[in-house]
């Protein structure tokens, strides 16, 4: 029997009693969402609140406000990299960090003379 290592999904079949069929599908804590909040603001006022699930290695979308796209991504365990894209000026703007706590935050902004951007991300509750 070969041993399997690193599964994102596990489904094990049982029988139980002859004919009768038991599906189980088991998740590793890696494979897990993370909860977070997030807020684009423009000129410090709030244009989107959103609420939203992460699952690893994909690009989820935040949301889109007034030109604004942005989008989270969970690179590794808790690690995170918040993306926005303002297609009218052809700009984007990254921004990189841990979110573990509620406490925890990642900020992507850009400025110019008479515009600031930010797109915010803060964990819910207390993580995975």
């Amino acid at each position: 029997m070969k041993t399997i290592k690193n599964l994102t999904f596990l489904s094990t079949v049982l029988f139980i009693s002859g004919s009768s069929l038991l599906t189980l599908a088991l998740f590793p804590s890696s494979a897990l969402a993370k909860s977070l909040s997030c807020e684009i603001r423009i000129n410090q006022k709030s244009v989107l609140n959103k609420k939203i699930e992460t699952q690893k290695n994909q690009k989820t979308l935040i949301g889109q406000a007034e030109g604004i796209t942005t989008y989270i991504t969970e690179k590794d365990h808790d690690f995170f990299s918040n993306e926005g894209f303002v297609p009218q000026y052809e700009l984007r703007f990254y921004g990189e960090g841990f979110l573990r706590t509620p406490k925890d935050q990642i900020i992507s902004s850009i400025w110019g003379r008479d515009i600031l951007i930010e797109s915010i991300c803060t964990p819910l509750g207390t993580g995975k």
